[in-house]
């Protein structure tokens, strides 16, 4: 709860309860955010959903995004940032690939090599994308 007070000359503010408690931790994970990588938790939160978004739309069907991790986002310089993206195929267990992708300060995909590695190890297992994509196909006209 916030109170707003004055008495004579004095003006001040006091922050107590739940809601001041929660304030506040949010105040310190914004200023620990910050100072450690160099962005707020709302624009971390921005870049990842712009990631997650282009990622989907980008990656083949037959892989999918495992993890995004917010906490890794940080600044590089004015406008570029890193985000740490790892993903996984939906063909074969254990199969998956992970990278840092630089971005743009609203969250588009500048550069980054996962895609790359997406397509050398789909042509290292041509015969189980093709089985899965067949599978995939059968389930879908219901057969």
């Amino acid at each position: 709860m916030i109170d707003f007070f004055h008495k004579g000359s004095e003006v001040g503010m006091v922050i107590n309860g739940f809601g001041g408690a929660l304030i506040f931790v949010y105040v310190i994970l914004e200023l620990i955010f910050r100072f450690t990588t160099g962005v707020f938790l709302f624009h971390k939160l921005l870049i990842g959903i712009m990631i997650i978004k282009q990622m989907k739309n980008q990656i083949p069907q037959h892989w999918k995004l495992d993890t995004l991790s917010i906490i890794t986002v940080n600044k590089k310089n004015t406008n570029n940032y890193e985000c740490y993206v790892s993903v996984g195929s939906r063909y074969m267990n254990g199969l998956w690939t992970n990278d840092y992708i630089k971005t743009n300060r609203w969250g588009k995909i500048v550069n980054t090599n996962i895609f790359d590695n997406i397509k050398y190890l789909d042509s290292q297992n041509k015969d189980k994308v093709k089985q899965y994509n067949r599978d995939k196909n059968l389930e879908r006209i219901g057969i």
